[in-house]
């Protein structure tokens, strides 16, 4: 009974994702079709993160394309062809190829420039992290404003704001030199002293802790509880169907033979259990969503709790000078 749940449930999660992929990818079409192609591409991004195709992300990438997204369209397209080209979609490789050659002809492309990057650099552009290989080399970027942002160890992040005209061309960001972070002096102190504050923040954080884990099983049990009413309800909704299918055979049955009556009894049949199964399949797939979305936040806050509190140890080493001595004291914490 145990492994029959196990197993069932990735198969029902992957039902889940493909239904929901599937109404997410028709109501991108709708959008598409009104006009609103910023929601539009909304949805064939979702769509696509649920369940990849090469449709969809050919889709997607069409979407991106009326959105002046270029740099976007261009790499989704790029992707779809190699894509298809596997599957042997020759069809739908050819388009997309034929769009990524138009697109490239009008990327924007931006060229980030530091003089002597130190050794560790960073640079993120909107969020996505780029290693110093990059630098220097013209990288493809949707028209409108990003933001720019460089670390690295000892220095001060330097961060700015860049706008990007639509067309093709190449802009290049200088980076100035990245400063030192200022390196606080030590002064003459002696053994070190903790204050009762320190303490009991610590314990605070531990409660904070103990409750967010307790939070997690809590959230992650539900979750559970609703991923196995989604996988009864979906077994219920095969029931139905399976029940419909037969008593619409036995209503064609009694027509063929010539009895309206009874073959009217039985399609009446088949079309209340076909409304029962469609509803049960609702409630399967909304309370499987629901229980792999409770299971994920639980999982998380308890992993992360356990992560935290791990990350609540820590060793200090304070300097000890006076016109006598020199050495330090050494103070940990858990």
């Amino acid at each position: 009974m145990f492994t029959g749940a196990a197993l069932a449930a990735p198969a029902a999660h992957a039902q889940g994702s493909a239904a929901a992929a599937e109404a997410l990818y028709r109501e991108g079409q709708r959008l598409m079709e009104a006009g609103k192609v910023h929601d539009a591409c909304i949805k064939f991004a979702g769509s696509q993160k649920l369940d990849p195709t090469t449709g969809t992300l050919i889709n997607l990438a069409n979407c991106h394309e009326k959105e002046g997204k270029t740099a976007t369209a261009w790499a989704e397209f790029t992707e779809a062809a190699a894509a298809a080209g596997r599957a042997g979609q020759r069809e739908r490789e050819a388009f997309a190829r034929e769009h990524a050659s138009a697109l490239e002809k009008l990327l924007r492309n931006v060229v980030i420039d530091i003089p002597q990057a130190p050794a560790g650099t960073e640079v993120k552009l909107d969020g996505q992290s780029f290693g110093v290989v990059a630098l220097g080399t013209p990288i493809p970027v949707d028209p409108g404003e990003h933001e720019l942002y460089v670390t690295a160890p000892k220095k001060k992040a330097w961060a700015q704001k860049v706008t990007f005209q639509p067309g093709p061309g190449t802009t290049r960001v200088p980076v100035p030199a990245l400063q030192d972070v200022a390196s606080e002096q030590p002064t003459e102190a002696s053994v070190a002293v903790f204050p009762k504050e320190e303490i009991q923040a610590d314990s605070d954080e531990r409660s904070a802790l103990q409750r967010r884990r307790n939070l997690g099983y809590i959230v992650g049990g539900a979750g559970i509880l609703a991923l196995g009413t989604g996988i009864v309800f979906g077994v219920r909704a095969k029931l139905f169907a399976d029940k419909s299918d037969r008593e619409q055979n036995r209503a064609l049955d009694y027509i063929a033979n010539g009895d309206a009556a009874n073959a009217q009894v039985q399609h009446d049949a088949a079309v209340k259990d076909h409304d029962d199964a469609k509803s049960n399949q609702t409630i399967g797939i909304i309370a499987g969503a629901a229980g792999l979305v409770a299971t994920g936040i639980g999982v998380y806050l308890v992993v992360s709790s356990k992560e935290s509190h791990r990350g609540a140890s820590s060793a200090r080493v304070m300097p000890l000078l006076s016109p006598n001595t020199a050495g330090a004291s050494a103070a940990f914490t858990f």
